[in-house]
């Protein structure tokens, strides 16, 4: 689970000015892949990158909403589909 309170950024994940810092995370083992196939944007923590694919447009209208949640905790750290690259 990925809360609103400890997300720095949403990027979009096509944007090319954002490889150099996704590579250098990903180096650094701080890179969680949420859908390998399906990569739609990047959440920035303070202590972790996660690579999520719901559209960056959608995971900013749910912060907007309150601060619950982003993600539901499939996929993430500790959970059963957790991938990491």
């Amino acid at each position: 689970m990925i809360r609103t309170r400890d997300v720095i950024a949403i990027l979009d994940a096509s944007s090319p000015h954002i490889f150099p810092f996704v590579d250098r995370a990903r180096r650094e083992g701080r890179y969680v892949v949420i859908a390998p196939r399906d990569v739609k944007s990047i959440i920035v923590t303070d202590t972790l990158v996660y690579a999520s694919p719901i559209s960056s447009h959608t995971l900013m209208k749910r912060a907007n909403e309150g601060p619950s949640r982003l993600l539901r905790s499939e996929g993430l750290p500790g959970s059963d589909q957790e991938s990491r690259e």
